[in-house]
């Protein structure tokens, strides 16, 4: 796990709410880096992002749900770090490695209990989901065109791992019942986490998709960049404190 890492073992140190700090100070600088241009920066920025992270939603004993959210932070260190690479082969071990972290998001998430949650009474809430990868699979022979036949097929499988986790955290509302009043804010923060990871990973697609298609790198791509850093960032640490916060209470609350 990232806690025995060299950087987490220093900012481990830290106060959780300075590695925060940290944290979102990090994520700003790797942004600025995107939009000036300095790639060589982003190579101490964007690796230290998760490490960061992991540190600031650890704690001494972590139950099997938060053992979980540092093996998905691990991997994302993993795929940040493979993504600052231009080749076919860096966007596909990228992709891997995001995709073990999402199974870890799904398996944190069944850690926290299977009881019914809001999709139970309001399933159309999960429909936007289904839209996005509805449409995603209507564009796929035009996605193959350029990307090959392989990479679009591996990324209609990563985006349907990706819809399960936003389907997932959002269905974590309503699970707490009356002893774990704080139970929805968290959950709240964990499925808007989902939602901003999938929000996220489609301006990926568009950026993938043109580079495919011989995109020279210009303005546009780089704000494309700079949006996926903004979202992505967000959408990690709401979903690690989210589901961080979660565990704790689940830990907190004694058996019925």
């Amino acid at each position: 796990m990232l806690g025995r890492a060299p950087l987490a073992g220093f900012v481990n140190k830290v106060t959780p709410r300075g590695n925060l700090i940290g944290y979102a100070g990090l994520a700003v600088l790797d942004t600025l880096a995107i939009l000036a241009g300095k790639p060589k920066a982003r190579r101490l920025t964007k690796p230290a992002l998760m490490p960061v992270l992991a540190a600031a939603v650890s704690d001494p004993d972590p139950s099997p749900a938060q053992r979980r959210i540092g093996t998905a932070l691990t991997l994302s260190a993993a795929g940040d770090t493979a993504l600052l690479g231009s080749s076919r082969l860096a966007f596909l071990s990228g992709a891997g490695a995001f995709a073990g972290a999402h199974v870890n998001y799904l398996a944190a998430v069944h850690e926290l209990g299977e009881r019914p949650g809001m999709l139970s009474y309001r399933p159309w809430l999960a429909a936007p989901y289904a839209l996005a990868l509805a449409g995603f699979a209507a564009v796929l022979p035009k996605v193959a065109r350029r990307t090959g036949w392989g990479e679009a097929l591996a990324g209609l499988g990563y985006a349907g791992l990706l819809t399960a986790v936003g389907v997932a955290t959002l269905d974590l509302r309503g699970r707490g019942g009356e002893r774990n009043p704080g139970w929805d804010s968290s959950a709240a923060r964990a499925a808007a986490g989902g939602a901003l990871f999938v929000a996220s990973d489609l301006l990926v697609g568009v950026r993938r998709y043109r580079q495919a298609g011989g995109a020279d790198g210009g303005r546009a791509d780089t704000l494309l960049d700079a949006g996926v850093m903004v979202s992505y960032t967000a959408a990690q640490a709401l979903l690690a404190l989210g589901l961080t916060d979660l565990s704790r209470q689940q830990k907190a609350t004694p058996p019925a």
